[in-house]
């Protein structure tokens, strides 16, 4: 029998806590990246857009902090075994490791961004001082920063997206259905892995 810990998890398997990060991220990302599309293209006169810009900066600095939190999870709560050839392994960890680096760098950009625009960020209703003087070629290049993490960004989780999904229909393992919730039939549990 599978030895499930406090959390949840198991020594194959993540549980509920890592699964819900993982999951939200993931959500507020695709958010982000639509927003960030969208954003650009309405009317600058209007409150339509100063709300879109309010709610991408309140997300992207969510994002930040649910990064830390994540992270935080990670090292009290060590990650599931990867399985595989050591290609594949270091090939994980790489991807995790560059998902981290850039859900960091990403919206710290955007906040640098915004403060050399001459503008405070949104963060739930309140302000947060910008921490550049105003410098228009500064955030220029900073907003060129910002759209070049979050492209880079878009291609490592496409990447992450194929590889689960090779794993779980090419390769038939358990490499995405441990990060799913368990299944359950009235009071029995589904295996999780067959």
């Amino acid at each position: 029998m599978t030895q499930t810990n406090a959390q949840g998890a198991t020594p194959a398997r993540y549980g509920p806590v890592a699964q819900l990060l993982h999951w939200s991220m993931f959500a507020l990302i695709a958010l982000q990246w639509l927003g960030g599309k969208v954003m650009g293209k309405l009317p600058k006169s209007g409150s339509l857009r100063g709300i879109a810009f309010d709610t991408h900066e309140t997300l992207g600095l969510l994002l930040l902090l649910l990064v830390f939190v994540r992270i935080s999870w990670r090292m009290a709560h060590p990650a599931p075994r990867i399985d595989g050839p050591r290609w594949q392994q270091a090939a994980a960890r790489v991807a995790h490791l560059a998902l981290y680096l850039l859900l960091i760098a990403l919206p710290v950009a955007g906040y640098l961004s915004l403060s050399a625009s001459g503008y405070d960020t949104a963060f739930f209703g309140w302000q947060i001082p910008a921490a550049l003087e105003k410098d228009a070629a500064l955030q220029q290049r900073l907003s060129g920063v910002h759209q070049v993490l979050a492209f880079a960004l878009l291609a490592v989780v496409v990447l992450h997206v194929a590889a689960a999904l090779w794993h779980h229909v090419v390769a038939r393992d358990a490499t995405l259905r441990r990060m799913l919730p368990v299944r359950r039939t009235g009071a029995a549990t589904v295996p999780a892995e067959t």
